[in-house]
């Protein structure tokens, strides 16, 4: 399973449900969880996650400030 996240494709949906003022705390706090895992896994991962697709890094801190 952990190979489909090696492509922005399926990661920018987490971070848009993680946008989402109407998705509830639990829910985001899932998908925090799992992108605290993605951050641990091989390279593939991570250079999906700098994929300029997705924009990770970036949409996180925005919605950290």
């Amino acid at each position: 399973m952990a190979v489909c996240f090696e492509s922005p494709v399926f990661i920018a949906p987490l971070i848009r449900l993680l946008k989402t003022q109407n998705e509830t705390y639990e829910n985001k706090t899932i998908i925090l969880d799992i992108i605290r895992n993605l951050v641990c896994g091989d390279e593939k991962v991570l250079i999906a996650l700098n994929s300029p697709a997705c924009d990770t890094y970036m949409t996180l801190l925005k919605l950290l400030i």
